[in-house]
């Protein structure tokens, strides 16, 4: 029979038999009587004087073990049970509607189903191919070698791909990729992410007697910040001659490309990292530059986009190409200019003809006296990448 406290109005159930029984309510803890079915609540102030005469008081029952575990596994059969006076208490129970437990079922469903989902979308997003394929920025610039292997995985098994020379693609460019040992480049990855001083880094980039100098210059001391390292991705990889490329995720989450280059030791090979492609090392900073204005050449190693700027020294668009630089580390950019009858000029047209945006290493200088702290001329293209070593392009003779 459904019971209702009369003084905290809280809902229970009771079996029949305890009509007229007396007990403390579990809610509130008011001993109260309760009523013959159909009968009126005892008044308040009769329910005051019971219980002020009360000698005995109700206590919560010891449940059994195996009772307790049901309950955590079941919700819905959790009861309240009380003993009221003694041996002759009112045993309790959590008000329940009818078809309640079915709600609980579908929603302990439900939630299982959008976990699973989640978790599934997630697995797909995570592991789907890249959509811009190989038009993917890579630090060591091109993407023909890994367009010869993803082509390899298309075709019958003994199908050869031959070029020009003769010279079997597909075979060469599998073979160069098995020469890499993932395990030990992911190694290196890790060590160097993770490590948190100069001299420390050392011990993992390629060329360090070179780079040490410019490293103190980045870093401005010893101590720094380490990355930390989550994952190297495997299904982003590029390679070309030595070199291994790909994106490693670090301690917050975040994705950049690396570069890994690849050494012979006797019969052990070794691998190291290429540390100023990983952090974009330029010779002057992009807030030095605007506020110093070099007319210097600089190395700087960029992401090129083009742009539609037009301006002070370069207002002409029938003699300038605009484009645009943005930095490895920096939210400041640069609008940069290319005279279109130079070499410069039309190496970066042909370009981006079939490309959006591409890591490129160049030198840039301003103008004698320039009006604008963001407004630079591309004096030279070193090459597509970032590695050091990129062959430079050949002049054309005057």
């Amino acid at each position: 029979m459904p019971f209702q406290c009369p003084t905290c109005f809280a809902l229970f159930r009771l079996q029949k038999g305890n009509t007229g029984r007396r007990g403390y309510c579990p809610q509130c803890r008011v001993l109260l009587t309760v009523p013959v079915f159909g009968e009126e609540y005892p008044p308040v102030q009769k329910q005051k004087k019971i219980a002020s005469e009360a000698k005995t008081i109700a206590v919560a029952r010891v449940e059994d073990p195996e009772e307790v575990k049901s309950w955590k596994d079941s919700p819905v059969q959790r009861k309240r049970r009380y003993i009221g006076e003694s041996d002759e208490g009112l045993n309790w129970e959590g008000k329940r509607e009818e078809g309640k437990s079915y709600s609980w079922m579908v929603v302990w469903s439900c939630a299982l189903m959008v976990a699973v989902l989640s978790a599934v979308g997630i697995f797909l997003v995570k592991n789907a191919p890249s959509k811009k394929g190989t038009s993917t920025p890579t630090v060591i610039g091109g993407a023909a070698s890994a367009a010869a292997l993803e082509k390899s995985l298309q075709l019958p098994q003994n199908t050869s791909y031959l070029n020009e020379e003769g010279i079997d693609v597909i075979k060469k460019t599998v073979e160069g990729y098995e020469k890499f040992d993932v395990v030990k480049i992911e190694n290196a990855v890790k060590g160097f992410v993770t490590s948190g001083s100069i001299q420390e880094r050392l011990s993992f980039v390629r060329d360090p007697e070179r780079v040490k100098p410019l490293m103190e210059k980045y870093y401005g001391n010893e101590e720094f910040e380490p990355e930390g390292f989550e994952e190297l991705n495997r299904g982003e990889i590029r390679y070309r001659g030595d070199f291994f490329t790909s994106f490693v995720r670090i301690g917050d989450f975040s994705s950049g490309p690396i570069a890994v280059e690849r050494f012979e030791d006797g019969d052990n090979f070794s691998y190291r990292v290429d540390w100023e492609s990983w952090v974009g090392y330029c010779e002057m900073s992009a807030e030095d530059l605007i506020r110093v204005k070099p007319t210097e050449p600089k190395l700087l190693r960029i992401i090129l986009r083009q742009g539609s700027y037009y301006n002070y020294e370069y207002s002409d668009d029938r003699v300038w190409a605009a484009y645009r630089l943005d930095f490895r580390n920096s939210d400041r950019a640069l609008l940069a200019y290319a005279r279109r009858n130079s070499q410069e000029g039309e190496i970066l047209a042909e370009l981006f003809r079939d490309s959006e945006e591409l890591l490129y290493t160049l030198k840039i200088r301003y103008p004698e006296n320039a009006r604008s702290g963001d407004q630079v001329e591309i004096v030279e293209l070193l090459g597509q990448g970032w590695i050091e070593d990129i062959p430079k392009i050949e002049k054309k003779d005057e």
